[in-house]
């Protein structure tokens, strides 16, 4: 965001803030591989125990790019995407 002003009577005046708009997947900004926000590993060597953030399930966990577990029904309600598609 940017500060907006303009000359008035009595000097400068605050007319608000504009809003800039970027347009850059979260994707593309992670060159990084995607860890576990627990243990700090990748999925292949994470030692946590694995269940999925939002209702505590245990079936068909994996690790998203969030760094956090959802299940299928979870991740697919969130939107989230699995953190090895991320490498495709």
């Amino acid at each position: 965001m940017s500060l907006s002003v303009r000359m008035g009577d009595a000097g400068w005046m605050f007319t608000g803030y504009r809003r800039r708009r970027y347009h850059a997947r979260k994707e593309a900004l992670m060159a990084a591989p995607v860890l576990c926000a627990v243990c700090e590993k990748t999925e292949e060597f994470c030692d946590c125990e694995k269940y999925c953030t939002i209702c505590k399930g245990q079936y068909g966990i994996r690790l998203c790019t969030d760094g956090l577990y959802y299940c299928p029904d979870c991740r697919e309600a969130c939107e989230m995407r699995l953190a090895n598609e991320l490498t495709r």
